[in-house]
């Protein structure tokens, strides 16, 4: 197993056992669920903007929207290479933001939209002036 592989399920046990262990110590588990729904559409965010851009690479790359030289923030080293898949870059291409900002904002309208139908839901079911 390479090391990224055996790290990545290391990280992936802590943080899934800190996620169980605050779902047994909290009482109100709204905001965890807000954290969680918050990172993992974050995750889902930069795993589209990272497989737009790897099709951009093959079909010919969009130009750069800007450039950052300094050496510790390329998203090929140590510590930003954590964060590339949540959609960092040193060196973003247009196609790189417009799919960020594109799939980030479908995301959070989806969920307005879900939320907003469970509410009137909820409503409904209830009968009038209960919820």
């Amino acid at each position: 197993i390479p090391l990224s592989g055996a790290m990545g399920v290391v990280i992936g046990l802590i943080f899934g056992a800190a996620i169980y262990a605050a779902t047994l110590l909290m009482e109100d588990r709204r905001y965890l669920a807000f954290l969680v729904a918050f990172l993992t559409g974050w995750l889902s965010t930069g795993l589209f903007t990272c497989g737009c851009h790897e099709i951009e690479e093959v079909a010919g790359e969009t130009a750069y929207a800007w450039k950052i030289s300094a050496e510790g923030l390329s998203k090929d080293k140590f510590p930003m290479v954590l964060l590339k898949r949540f959609g960092w870059t040193h060196h973003p291409t247009v196609l790189w933001i417009a799919a960020f900002a594109i799939w980030g904002l479908l995301l959070v309208a989806v969920h307005v939209a879900r939320y907003t139908w469970l509410k009137r839901k909820a409503a409904e079911e209830a009968g009038p002036g209960k919820v």
